[in-house]
Order: structure tokens, then sequence, then C-alpha cells
């Protein structure tokens, strides 16, 4: 066992995730799972990126509830060892239910985020890591980013090292059909991109197989819009470095974008506006859909005040208590206008869900009857 205890406060913005790196310990810990991975003693390493909005131990205290027994394994200089059961309820594989444990780390990156990381099966993943991230919600989030800035992180990263990106497996959401889809073929990064832009399909996860100049395999991971990795061979800290770190910055910078206070005064009220390239809502239909997909949102009611000819929706945050109206004038623009004080939790994950269902968007802080 370790002697080191990490830092916990919760962050100073997204400069203690960019600027700071990883300390020595971390840098190990993440090192470690390349030797287990090349030892095959573990068949992929897991990594999920966490923004803390409260100390660390206030998640685990306040989400214990999650697992029939939750606590700290042990504390080391990287982070802290967790050790979890669930009982699960009686399936007809299972007729007298099951008990599933295990254990995952939490792994220090900076004063305000850090990642889970598993080395088990899927199942281990699901019932313990992924729970945690999952219902984390006020007091963590999970980092979200659009289709653009997840391709410009994974080039930066290919060409950070000089390697040649291949996407190996692509999955993305429909906007036409509404659904998933895969495409296996492999092709040149930036064209599997384009091609699902020019079929209006989101790009919502990417297995990326990266090669020197000798063609030599350096790195096979999966990465998804969360920030998520699935290291599969090569270096996890590599791909934390390269896509994890980085997407908690861009996170938290289109954070500070949600900062807008209530107005007492409607005329001076600040919205945020969220640009798509295109006329996406130009009928009631298709702004009837834009509600339903934000009921899609965890924790977000939303009842429809006006639909034609533009749309206007109250949306309760019931988090956090919050309410947010959305409005929908111009066919290429949702503003997200707070009604209540605190709401940037709500107006952030109001805007991630949009962006989940539609698609890329220009995010800007403006009036509702100016720019």
């Amino acid at each position: 066992m370790g002697t080191g205890r990490a830092s916990w406060r919760v962050g100073e913005g997204e400069e203690a995730v960019a600027d700071q790196g990883l300390s020595a310990a971390t840098r190990q810990k993440l090192d470690s799972y390349a030797s287990l991975l090349e030892a095959r003693s573990v068949r992929c390493v897991r990594l999920v990126p966490l923004v803390l909005r409260e100390p660390v131990e206030t998640l685990f205290r306040r989400r214990a509830g999650l697992f029939a027994r939750f606590g700290e394994g042990g504390r080391q200089e990287w982070g802290i060892e967790m050790a979890f059961e669930r009982r699960l309820r009686p399936t007809r594989e299972h007729r007298d239910g099951r008990i599933v444990r295990g254990g995952f780390d939490v792994i220090h990156l900076s004063s305000g985020s850090c990642l889970l990381g598993w080395t088990g099966d899927r199942d281990g993943f699901d019932h313990g890591a992924l729970r945690l991230a999952r219902g984390a919600y006020p007091l963590a989030t999970r980092p979200f980013i659009t289709s653009g800035p997840m391709l410009r992180l994974l080039e930066a990263m290919a060409d950070a090292h000089g390697w040649a990106a291949t996407a190996a497996d692509t999955m993305g959401y429909s906007r036409q059909t509404h659904s998933f889809g895969k495409d296996m073929e492999p092709l040149p990064l930036r064209q599997a991109f384009d091609e699902f832009a020019r079929d209006r399909r989101l790009v919502h996860s990417v297995v990326v197989k990266c090669k020197d100049a000798r063609g030599h395999q350096k790195l096979r991971a999966q990465f998804d819009r969360h920030g998520q990795v699935l290291v599969l061979d090569g270096s996890a800290t590599e791909a934390a470095e390269g896509f994890a770190l980085p997407a908690i910055a861009a996170f938290l910078a289109n954070s500070q974008t949600f900062e807008v206070p209530r107005e007492p005064d409607f005329r001076t009220q600040r919205a945020v506006h969220l640009d798509f390239p295109a006329h996406t809502f130009p009928t009631p239909r298709e702004m009837e859909k834009l509600a339903d997909a934000i009921r899609q949102g965890e924790g977000l009611g939303v009842s429809i005040v006006h639909l034609n000819p533009y749309m206007e929706a109250q949306v309760l945050d019931y988090f956090s208590g919050a309410t947010v109206d959305v409005v929908v004038m111009q066919g290429h623009r949702v503003s997200l206008v707070p009604r209540t004080e605190g709401a940037h939790d709500a107006l952030e994950r109001i805007a991630s869900t949009v962006f989940r269902f539609f698609g890329e968007a220009e995010l800007r802080v403006g009036t509702l009857t100016g720019s």
C-alpha cells in the first residue's frame, strides 16, 4: 500500500487539467495498465473521466446507495482503490439472482477531475465504475464533446506522435432514422467522420488504430463522446493524455458559456444560443421532436407552452430545481433562457442532450431579441 494521499479539492478550471499534466504517480499507475495489456494479463483497460462538482469523498458517501457495499480499499499516491458489491434481482438466466463484486481505481488527474480505471470484464465495469459515473450527477459529471472536437482531439493525438490513424469501427446515431448504426470498414480517421456527417449521422464512438512510420501498431483503442477510452493495445498513458484529459478541458471551456444569470428584466435577459449550420427545426413537427429529445435527458421534464409558429417549452431540472425556457423562433437556433437562479448545470445538460440527438451547433450568448 502506498503512503501518499491524492489531493481532491474541487476544480479551478480547464487549466487545472490541460496545463498541470500527469503527476509521476498517476503516470506510473497508467503505465502499469500497459504492462498488464502487454503481458496479456487483462484483455482491455477502461478509463472513464469525471469532472467533480463536490469533493470525491462526498461523491462516495452520497452515492454509496448505488451499491450493496461500497468503500475504500486503500489510498495510493495516484488515488484511491474502491471496492463494490451489487446484488442483482432474479432473471431467467439467474433465477436466484446474483452478486457482482469487484474493485476499480479512482485516479487523480487534477484538483477537480479524475479517471475511473477498470481492467476486468464488461459485466463488472457496468455494475461498478460505469454505474458510479452514470449516477454521479450532480456531484460529478461525465464530460461531453461533439463530433468536431472529438475528431480534432484524435487527430492532434496522432499528429503529436507522428502516427497514422485509421477508424476501424465507427458507431453513430442517425438523425433521419433515429437509430444507432455501425460502420466496420477501415477508413482514414477524417474520412470516416466526413462520411458520417454527409449521411447526417453523429459519431458516438470510434475504434482507432494508430501506426508509426514503419507500420508498427502503437495504439488500438475505442474513444467516445464522453471522453471515455477503452484501450485494447498500447499505452493507457498516451490515450489518457491525448484524449481523456483534453476532452475534460474542452468540456470545461464550453461549460463557462453556461454561466448566464437570471435577470429581473426579460428585455435584458441573456440566453445561450445553439446555432445549427442548417434549418434543423423548420416546422412545428421538428420542434416537437426537439422537445421529445430533451425529455430523454436524465432528470429533465418538458412542458410545451407554445408550438406554432414558434416553440416555447419549459424544462424543469429535477436534480437542481432550476427552470429553463427553450425557445425556437428561427429554424437554425435553439435558445436556452434561465428562469431561476443557479441554472448552469441545467443549461449544460439540456445543451448536451440536444447535441446528442441533433448534431453540431455553435454555442453563443446573447439576448432573445438581439444576436
